[in-house]
């Protein structure tokens, strides 16, 4: 049996904050660093249903300085990270979203974009099941 998996999209910029609430988009979901109610939560919403979750201690990051942010939507699951260390993690049921990705600022910040790059969908590698070892 020849199956055909898919691999996510992976989102790496390089960005700032002059305050709060940098904001990376994706369908329906949303990434927020330095939330404007509590800096120190990462608010993380749900690409596929926007269910909102906060992660305590996760989501403050330098302000006015440049931090390397990485977001992978992967089809059973997603990773966030900063400047190489993982801030949160889940699992879903991703592998059929398809929708424009963005970045951005809220209630009066002003993010820089130093670098945002895009690793779209696409399929990956072919896998034989019944191929034998």
């Amino acid at each position: 049996m020849t199956t055909y998996r898919r691999t996510g999209p992976v989102v790496k910029t390089t960005a700032r904050t002059d305050s709060t609430n940098l904001r990376l988009y994706y369908a329906a979901g949303v990434v927020i660093f330095n939330w404007e109610k509590n800096p120190e939560t990462l608010r993380v919403h749900d690409p596929l249903t926007n269910q909102r979750t906060g992660v305590r201690g996760k989501g403050n990051i330098s302000t006015n300085e440049w931090n390397e942010i990485e977001w992978k939507v992967l089809p059973e699951r997603m990773e966030i990270r900063v400047n190489g260390r993982l801030r949160h993690k889940a699992v879903g049921d991703f592998k059929a979203l398809k929708a424009p990705i963005g970045i951005g600022p809220a209630f009066g910040s002003k993010v820089s974009v130093k670098s945002f790059q895009v690793t779209p969908l696409k399929p990956a590698k072919k896998t034989d099941k019944n191929r034998q070892k």
